[in-house]
């Protein structure tokens, strides 16, 4: 049963209880008419659809002007089925036909908290058509405008979709309906869900002729500080502080005195700001996507915002102020700052990182600096340059990059080059050491089994399809 368009839907908690009124509206495979549902006022309904003879049932709900699925659909018997079972495609186009007229969710009833973890799993289904619709094309000499624009349309009204989720959000928050959000685990849920979408969005995109990069992660940038906004002001409500479970074990081993310690922290808090755990549908086994770590798009929207707003690089050929109080890279043309991201995530990938200094600004919030040497990271780096505060500028010869713990919960504020005496120690951790760490103290998914470490230019065509 295809789960298309439900891309559409933003999940949320369920607290529907056991139905008081229902009005039940058949479907007969054309499509339910979004007028039918009058979200003036609370109201029960039962969507009923027929799936290889047997007929089903999906419950949905008005409330506070906004219409809510519960996840799972019901059986003749009106027991939930067991597994994700959404709404066919048919019921999906005619509910979202009125979209964004109203905010549309779609609960849980056991998660007790908004979530987004199956937009991703929804988009999964989109992933692959468009891939096999992609490879056919491409056997053909010529474009076919019908199938691009086909693709188009399809990655486009995603993109688009998501960029309404933040509004549905920023409501549930003010009619405090985001449930238990009051702790760590929810907002690490968040975050890893968040992911977990953008890594989808970034796949639907680049199978566009017309994709570019940079414009994409502008879109994510935006989308990302909505949904963070909206989300914040939910689980903050009351001036409410998240703390990091393991926040006293992660500042004592960033301080420990031996060296191997700190510096499998230091690369295990990198690695947590870079990536994440994902399925990803093309590596997929059996039908089963194969979970892997990936790569962050919305840290890496973030990183190229910051950098481009704090002038930290150029690209070659730019004029360059006499004086400047920035530290910044020098970009071979082609390189982007987004290229840097990517290159970072990359040599952290290959465990080759070599770290000179970490230390903790007075606390986490202010900044954890971990200073990093360049082996073969910015091959494409024509020039690395210091600034001190007087304008006087130097030669780089080491990476800081700064992470934050902000509301228990730690993110890339910044990286850029500086000069500091050469005084690397070589110490003796293994990609392994470092992954127990990640798994231990930073990431919300736990890792199982042998994980496949995805590097950057995985991402960058769909040929790995």
């Amino acid at each position: 049963m295809s789960k298309k368009f439900l891309f559409l839907a933003a999940l949320i908690m369920g607290n529907a209880a056991c139905m008081e009124t229902v009005t039940q509206i058949a479907d007969e495979g054309f499509g339910v008419s979004f007028a039918k549902f009058d979200v003036s006022t609370d109201q029960k309904y039962e969507i009923k659809f027929n799936l290889d003879g047997k007929s089903f049932y999906q419950p949905v709900e008005t409330k506070n002007g906004m219409l809510f699925f519960e996840e799972h659909a019901l059986n003749s018997e009106r027991k939930p089925i067991e597994g994700r079972y959404n709404p066919n495609q048919a019921i999906a186009m005619g509910l979202f036909e009125g979209f964004p007229q109203y905010p549309i969710v779609s609960g849980l009833k056991t998660d007790g908290h908004f979530s987004l973890k199956n937009l991703s799993t929804v988009l999964e289904e989109d992933i692959l058509e468009c891939v096999a619709i992609n490879e056919m094309q491409k056997k053909e000499k010529d474009t076919n405008p019908l199938i691009d624009n086909l693709i188009k349309l399809r990655t486009g009204g995603h993109t688009t979709a998501a960029q309404r989720l933040p509004d549905g959000l920023r409501k549930l928050a003010q009619l405090n309906m985001l449930g238990n959000t009051n702790s760590w685990k929810v907002r690490a849920q968040f975050n890893q869900e968040k992911e977990e979408l953008y890594l989808s969005l970034s796949i639907l995109n680049r199978l566009r002729g017309d994709y570019n990069e940079e414009q994409f992660l502008e879109k994510i940038y935006d989308i990302d500080k909505k949904l963070n906004e909206a989300f914040n002001s939910g689980v903050n409500n009351g001036g409410t502080i998240l703390k990091n479970p393991n926040k006293k074990q992660i500042e004592n081993e960033l301080q420990h005195k031996r060296l191997t310690p700190r510096h499998i922290t230091a690369k295990a808090l990198l690695l947590s700001v870079l990536c994440h755990v994902d399925r990803y549908p093309g590596l997929a086994k059996n039908g089963e996507a194969v979970e892997s770590i990936c790569m962050n798009f919305g840290g890496m929207a973030r990183f190229v915002h910051h950098v481009k707003e704090s002038r930290h690089a150029y690209i070659e050929g730019d004029v360059i102020p006499m004086y400047t109080d920035k530290s910044y890279w020098v970009l071979e043309k082609g390189f982007t700052v987004a290229d840097l991201y990517k290159a970072l995530y990359d040599v952290s990938y290959l465990n080759r990182l070599k770290i000179n200094q970490v230390y903790i600004e007075g606390t986490m919030q202010n900044g954890i600096v971990i200073d990093l040497e360049d082996p073969t990271l910015l091959n494409r780096v024509k020039n690395m340059v210091h600034a001190y505060w007087d304008g006087v500028t130097r030669p780089a010869n080491l990476i800081e990059v700064v992470i934050r713990n902000e509301n228990g919960f730690f993110r890339l504020a910044t990286a850029y080059p500086v000069y500091k005496k050469h005084n690397t120690i070589e110490t003796k951790e293994t990609l392994g050491d470092i992954f127990t760490t990640l798994n231990d103290l930073f990431i919300y998914k736990p890792m199982f089994g042998t994980m496949k470490f995805l590097p950057s230019n995985f991402f960058a065509t769909t040929d790995s399809f």
